[in-house]
């Protein structure tokens, strides 16, 4: 390949034309590949913000059946109503305090 300073005024523009496209595209894939990499870890809190509360809303429903149930199994309510009233299995209830 020839050096730069041997080649005419037409041929040294292409070349830094080419030079600057290059660097332009380097430019923006590396941008492209930071939103897309941003977008990916949006997205992934999201989708644990929402796992997260949906564990929460299902540990607060047990917890709040099993409560329930503890009360009614205290004022004398048959297990069988419990059971049906709170959708705990028999067996639960035989852990509640």
């Amino acid at each position: 390949m020839m050096e730069y300073v041997n080649l005419g005024r037409e041929e040294r523009d292409m070349v830094d034309l080419m030079e600057k496209a290059a660097a332009t595209y380097e430019a923006e894939m590396a941008y492209a590949t930071r939103r897309a990499a941003e977008r990916a870890a949006q997205t992934a809190h999201a989708q644990g913000h929402a796992q997260g509360h949906a564990r929460g809303l299902a540990d607060g429903s047990e917890r709040a059946a099993r409560a329930v149930a503890a009360r009614l199994l205290a004022l004398g309510v048959d297990r069988a109503v419990v059971t049906e009233a709170t959708g705990l299995a028999d067996g639960e209830l035989d852990s509640l305090p």
